[in-house]
């Protein structure tokens, strides 16, 4: 999967396509009904093509296949920061199965904060969504819980809701950074650490948000774009009648 080629077929499906769902070991990355753990030594071009498998049997099942978007969550987090290819991987991977880029984020952060030890094979992903920001203990008391009794999504969050009144659920992540402004290499690590809390906290950004973003993207078009914003791709021309 490039980023330019986002179209998949049965032709680019491995060997051991039907092995994705299949529970058990393989040579580099054990399946269970609650996710997919993989071996640190995994080849790029094989977590590459797994994961194509992943999003292939995904659109397969209509959808509605919880095993298979926790399994693409787990490895989206597993290739964050290992593998340079990674933001291409996850762009074709939004443009093949149609979601939106904070969709496959968010599968992502769920699989991050929740082991797949606490996951239950039962329950939907929603139902894990919704336990996510919760501290360990009280993940596995509620998915228990949903699970035991067969509580519905809405169910579940009016029980966490009860037990934590006026607040919010669990604990939000914060970003603290320090760093020396003279040195250009601690700025850039500390702008990847807000990039990446961005992404995993989008309902915490507000309109004071807006200023600074403003000019760190104003100062990037300036550098490398000669000061413009990208450009819209532009369709072809419709053919004019009696064209040849």
């Amino acid at each position: 999967m490039t980023h330019h080629d986002t179209e998949l077929s049965t032709d680019t499906i491995a060997p051991d396509f039907a092995s994705c769902l299949t529970q058990g070991k393989f040579e580099f990355w054990i399946t269970s009904p609650t996710g997919i753990a993989i071996a640190p030594e995994i080849p790029e071009h094989k977590w590459k093509t797994l994961t194509e498998n992943v999003a292939f049997m995904f659109e397969a099942t209509g959808k509605k296949h919880s095993q298979a978007a926790m399994m693409l969550g787990d490895l989206l987090a597993f290739g964050e920061d290992r593998f340079p290819d990674y933001a291409n991987v996850v762009d074709s991977t939004r443009e093949y199965m149609r979601v939106q880029m904070k969709t496959l984020i968010n599968w992502s952060y769920i699989s991050k904060k929740i082991d797949p030890s606490r996951r239950r094979e039962n329950l939907s992903l929603s139902h894990h969504e919704a336990v996510m920001k919760l501290p360990a203990d009280e993940q596995n008391e509620y998915l228990r819980l949903a699970d035991n009794e067969g509580l519905s999504v809405s169910e579940l969050k009016k029980k966490i809701a009860e037990a934590h009144p006026g607040k919010p659920r669990g604990e939000k992540p914060v970003v603290k950074v320090k760093i020396d402004t003279d040195d250009s290499s601690a700025v850039l690590d500390a702008m990847n650490i807000v990039a990446k809390w961005l992404t995993e906290n989008q309902d915490e950004v507000t309109d004071d948000w807006k200023e600074p973003m403003h000019t760190i993207a104003k100062e990037f078009r300036r550098r490398y774009q000669n000061g413009h914003k990208k450009p819209e791709p532009q369709s072809e021309p419709a053919a004019t009648e009696g064209a040849a």
